[in-house]
């Protein structure tokens, strides 16, 4: 019998800094590092699709193509007010990509700044948010 691949489609976050093609070159080369290494365990008949997006704020402190999901104050901390309202315009970009496509992400991916807003969007939609309770 033939077996049939299983598709994963991703919504994929970055963290602090980065940028969705860099975080999207290093998730490629991470799942094929496991599909190699474990021949017959499952994982060859995987095929992940992973859509990275950028965050909507710049951060080009380390790299020219860097990006943020909110800025943090000069303490390293995001609780300000003006953080909080960041992190609504970036909570609103991801929901307008999760809107998009044709066929549901099956999960969201995050790598630091953008795990928190995994968190952020976990929350949301378990508060009833409707943008992320489709």
């Amino acid at each position: 019998a033939e077996r049939r691949k299983e598709s994963l489609r991703l919504l994929c976050l970055h963290g602090h800094g980065g940028f969705g093609k860099r975080l999207c070159d290093q998730l490629e080369k991470t799942f094929l590092r496991m599909a190699r290494s474990s021949p017959g365990k499952g994982l060859d008949d995987l095929d992940v699709e992973c859509r990275c997006i950028d965050a909507p704020l710049a951060e080009t402190s380390r790299r020219k193509e860097g990006r943020q999901w909110w800025r943090y104050d000069e303490g390293g901390n995001g609780d300000r007010p003006e953080d909080w309202a960041e992190m609504e315009v970036a909570a609103l970009k991801i929901a307008q990509e999760l809107e998009k496509p044709d066929r549901p992400y099956d999960g969201v991916l995050g790598f630091s700044q953008g795990a928190e807003m995994v968190h952020t969007v976990a929350l949301l939609a378990h508060r009833g948010d409707p943008r992320f309770t489709g």
